[in-house]
């Protein structure tokens, strides 16, 4: 089985330089490549078949839903809440907002209206 981890950060050294045994289990059971150096976002383009600059996030989304996105542009627009601090903010997944169906429906409508209406179809 063939399969790639892309966790950004993994190997870098923190404030107390703790062993992690399945980790380097994981690590030693696999194939060293040394390709050219990329950003998430350029292997992501590479591993997915996305040409381009921008990553197709719309598109992969609904590919990964099964469904097939064509050659036509597609968003994405997830809810989120932020929480303003007195020195930070915090991004709060949608997920917590408990948000309905129909409500996430007149959403997608909504923008739908909006940039159908800027891009003139």
């Amino acid at each position: 089985m063939h399969c790639e981890l892309i966790v950004p950060g993994l190997l870098l050294p923190g404030p107390r330089a703790a062993r992690h045994p399945a980790l380097e289990l994981l690590l030693a059971r696999g194939r060293r490549d040394n390709p050219e150096s990329m950003t998430v976002e350029q292997w992501l383009h590479d591993a997915f078949g996305q040409p381009g600059t921008a990553l197709a996030a719309g598109a992969l989304s609904l590919a990964a839903a099964g469904q097939d996105p064509g050659d036509s542009w597609w968003a994405r627009a997830d809810p989120v809440h932020l929480r303003v601090m007195r020195d930070r903010v915090i991004v709060v997944p949608g997920e917590a907002l408990e948000i309905s169906r129909a409500e996430a429906d007149e959403l997608a409508a909504a923008l739908n209206r909006h940039f159908a209406d800027s891009v003139g179809f």
